[in-house]
């Protein structure tokens, strides 16, 4: 059954929001941090790079999901069990 596409849209916002809000949040426990300790611009900097990874990790990882379904779909189309 082909998804609907207000689906569709909302799984790529989800993937666009994902990035940019863990961003987000990373440089801004960084900036906190460096107020704290006074050390601007590193661990801003720092925080903010990890925020930045942690997106990507779960883009990278809402893709993979989004294959395997694609994957078990076409298995259960072919008449193949899905592992």
């Amino acid at each position: 059954m082909p998804k609907l596409p207000w689906k569709q849209i909302m799984d790529a916002s989800q993937v666009g929001l994902n990035l940019v809000i863990s961003t987000f949040i990373g440089g801004l426990i960084g900036y906190f941090v460096d107020r704290h300790f006074h050390t601007i611009p590193w661990f801003t900097l720092l925080f903010f790079f990890a925020g930045m990874t942690a997106g990507f990790r779960e883009v990278l990882r809402y893709i993979r999901r989004k294959d395997e379904e694609e994957e078990k779909g076409k298995g259960k189309k072919h008449g193949k069990k899905g592992l």
